[in-house]
């Protein structure tokens, strides 16, 4: 998924960076599923941010055909990126 985002820094300067992902997912069940990405949301020069690397983990299960419980796993790759994220979500369908 690469693209082209155009943003500004606290000083008011435009800047393009890029932005760039690969995602591996597994399906173990109909009802169970994993991912593994790299992330790159900002690639950019030091002096419009620099750029952000991250490798994510997942997985997410149907608990119901309306129910989904997931939960991920983010390391950040480089000192520019957060050390560690943790989320998880529960989601309905109706």
């Amino acid at each position: 998924m690469p693209g082209v985002i155009w943003d500004e820094n606290e000083d008011g300067h435009r800047y393009a960076a890029g932005i760039f992902g690969m995602v591996l997912g597994k399906s173990w069940t109909e009802r169970s599923r994993s991912f593994v990405e790299l992330a790159l949301p900002q690639i950019a020069n030091s002096n419009d941010g620099g750029t952000v690397a991250l490798l994510d983990i997942g997985s997410a299960w149907l608990l119901s055909n309306d129910v989904q419980l997931d939960v991920a796993y983010s390391h950040g790759l480089n000192d520019r990126s957060p050390d560690h994220a943790l989320g998880a979500g529960l989601s309905f369908r109706f």
